[in-house]
């Protein structure tokens, strides 16, 4: 039991010791409250720039958001048009072939 005493009162006492050798100024206030002005504006800085990336990061979101919307449109727009359009090309298709017999048959008639 008296060394567990011994190693706890060690401890306590270097503790002391090393907050008095803290407590000494060796180092300048000056430039210890420099240093932390520097690292205050740092600080401040860097969450402006956070906060400035966060609403970039936002818009761009909801742009390609709005993009994509929009090429989901064009495709769609796209895919029933080119419906229609094949069916517009059947029915010329259809309308040449039967002029050409048309004329065909004219031609003959002529000929004859």
């Amino acid at each position: 039991m008296t060394i567990q005493w011994v190693a706890v009162a060690s401890f306590l006492y270097a503790e002391i010791g090393l907050i008095l050798i803290f407590c000494l100024p060796f180092i300048p206030p000056q430039r210890v409250l420099r240093r932390l002005v520097t690292l205050i504006t740092q600080l401040a800085k860097e969450i402006s720039n956070k906060g400035v990336l966060k609403t970039q990061a936002e818009n761009t979101n909801k742009a390609a958001k709005k993009f994509m919307e929009e090429n989901e449109k064009l495709k769609w727009v796209l895919k029933n048009h080119g419906k229609d359009e094949e069916n517009i090309l059947e029915t010329e298709n259809k309308k040449l072939v039967e002029d050409q017999e048309k004329l065909k048959t004219e031609l003959k008639k002529a000929s004859d």
